[in-house]
């Protein structure tokens, strides 16, 4: 079962590979396998001292989201009876926020990003998730 991290370091892995002709840096370019957000800041960072910026797309930002909360009944009842932990829907909220937390540090003035596109955006999604992301 992929994880956000694993996506969020797959994609990052992808982008080092393709630019590493016009960001030699990202040659050596190591991911961390635990925390796909330090890969992305790590990236950025990398790209930043090359006098480069780069557009992030995220697509079909809301289906890790939809799948977890419609998980969330069951697994709220399980937890309720003592029988599990904190939902999946609760896991993956922390994951987006920190994410998306940081992403937004991440295009201010002449930061690493220039532009973010964002595609499958439901209104429980943007509300939830990406408040005053503008």
């Amino acid at each position: 079962k992929r994880t956000m991290h694993d996506c969020i370091n797959t994609a990052c892995r992808a982008f080092a590979m393709k630019y590493a002709s016009i960001v030699p840096v990202l040659t050596s370019f190591g991911l961390n396998p635990v925390n796909g957000v330090d890969t992305f800041v790590k990236l950025c960072n990398d790209v930043a001292l090359s006098g480069r910026r780069m557009m992030v797309l995220v697509d079909e930002y809301d289906n890790a989201v939809n799948r977890a909360l419609s998980r969330m009944d069951t697994n709220l009842g399980h937890y309720l009876r003592g029988h599990a932990s904190p939902s999946a829907a609760e896991r993956q909220e922390s994951i987006f926020k920190t994410f998306f937390t940081t992403l937004k540090q991440m295009v201010p003035g002449a930061g690493p990003v220039a532009r973010i596109f964002i595609t499958g955006v439901s209104p429980i999604a943007l509300n939830d998730f990406s408040s005053r992301f503008n």
